[in-house]
């Protein structure tokens, strides 16, 4: 298995987590239910961070901002930028 295959499956089971809590959420008192709509809150932002990891891959490039590290600017001096 490719780490592509195992984030998929790993993004599925978190659908499926979602689905279920969604049925216990319907059918449950109020406070219960109250409780498994947190949860899948959580359960949501899991399956979110699984589905960037499909979406981006492992060659995503990505653009460095236009600032430099700590967050420092470029000083232009006579038309040459000074680092």
């Amino acid at each position: 298995m490719n780490w592509h295959h195992l984030a998929r499956r790993a993004y599925e089971m978190d659908l499926e987590e979602i689905f279920i809590m969604a049925q216990v959420a319907r059918t449950s008192p109020p406070y219960v239910a109250h409780q498994m709509l947190m949860m899948i809150t959580h359960e949501v932002m899991d399956a979110m961070h699984w589905l960037m990891v499909i979406t981006m891959g492992i060659s995503h490039d990505y653009y460095k901002p236009p600032f430099g590290s700590p967050f420092t600017t470029e000083e232009k001096t006579e038309g040459k930028s000074k680092i």
